[in-house]
């Protein structure tokens, strides 16, 4: 079994919390369905954001100011053969939330894969 990790940073300018997760995993979420893998492999996302699981888990519980983002992501990922979203703690995806953080002030995007 082949595990493909992506990391990536986006720059989106000023947000609150909820809108960059949302933001960021939807962006995942389109690279991926891009993939031919998309049929065949599992995609799993992990986010310490308990917000962005249960949107993501029931689109209508989304605050409508995301909920369209959050509809458009759930389209996308009925393409996906097997998928799941996991909450994870702050503490356990430091270096991923030191990337976010970073990623403030950067200008470009940023993106890591490691298998």
């Amino acid at each position: 079994m082949v595990i493909l990790l992506l990391f990536f940073s986006k720059v989106i300018g000023w947000s609150d919390s909820n809108m960059a997760e949302i933001l960021a995993i939807k962006d995942v979420v389109l690279f991926y369905v891009a993939l031919i893998w998309c049929s065949s492999h599992a995609l799993w996302i992990e986010t310490d954001s308990i917000n962005a699981v249960k949107w993501i888990q029931d689109p209508s519980n989304a605050p409508w100011r995301l909920r369209s983002h959050v509809i458009q992501l759930s389209n996308q990922l009925s393409k996906v053969r097997n998928w799941r979203i996991n909450h994870i703690r702050k503490s356990a995806n430091e270096a991923i939330d030191s990337l976010a953080k970073e990623g403030i002030q950067w200008e470009r995007n940023l993106f890591l894969v490691s298998s």
